[in-house]
């Protein structure tokens, strides 16, 4: 690995595992062979990643890697080997796939964004537009249903439905993840919050510090 700090990491469609590290850009783990293989960026140089600082990855069903990074998304089609790059100086922190097929980027201070497939962007949501309370993203999912979750630093959580807005007093989120039940797991700096959609209902699970030396 090139660099110690992960903050990322995908299985692609050929089965390869993706890693984006904090500092040394993208490295890819074959299953098969040993030759390796990275993504870095060069100076002054569009075909090579855009930043080394990556928080997030996701892929295109055509098989076009999607890499979020301190200044922007690259975008790299593994079919021509060509790169692409859209929202510039954009920290992107979260990637996800829309059932239209397009692709949302949560951003840091710059609400979410939206890129379609031939890389053109633009800010879907803000503050202040009567979707989200902070233009701080960290977290995006689809539930489902079709309905779209957001979670933020110091705003509330948003479940956007049918275009209508749901709001959860639920900060800090850092992931999100749909429970066979149907209910949404928030996981947060604070601890984790289970959200049932259907009743608003929202519980917080209970945390006990265990012991030094308590193995349980």
């Amino acid at each position: 690995l090139h660099g110690n700090g992960i903050y990322a990491v995908m299985c692609d469609h050929w089965g390869n595992i993706i890693v984006g590290s904090y500092s040394g850009g993208i490295d890819i783990a074959r299953p098969v062979g040993s030759t390796p293989a990275m993504f870095q960026h060069v100076h002054n140089n569009q075909q090579s990643l855009l930043n080394d600082h990556v928080n997030c990855v996701a892929q295109w069903p055509d098989g076009t890697l999607v890499m979020g990074t301190d200044d922007g998304v690259s975008l790299y089609n593994t079919t021509t080997q060509q790169w692409r790059h859209t929202c510039s100086g954009v920290v992107a922190l979260s990637l996800c796939l829309t059932p239209s097929g397009t692709m949302l980027v949560a951003t840091y201070g710059k609400g979410v964004y939206e890129i379609s497939r031939d890389g053109q962007s633009r800010q879907l949501y803000a503050e202040g537009d009567g979707v989200l309370k902070d233009r701080h993203v960290y977290k995006l999912c689809y539930d489902r249903q079709g309905g779209l979750w957001m979670g933020c630093l110091d705003g509330s959580l948003v479940h956007l439905t049918g275009g209508v807005a749901h709001y959860y007093s639920i900060k800090n989120v850092q992931d999100i993840v749909q429970l066979p039940d149907g209910q949404m797991a928030v996981a947060t700096a604070n601890g984790i919050h289970l959200v049932d959609a259907r009743t608003g209902m929202v519980k917080e699970l209970d945390f006990s510090a265990g012991k030094p030396d308590d193995d349980s």
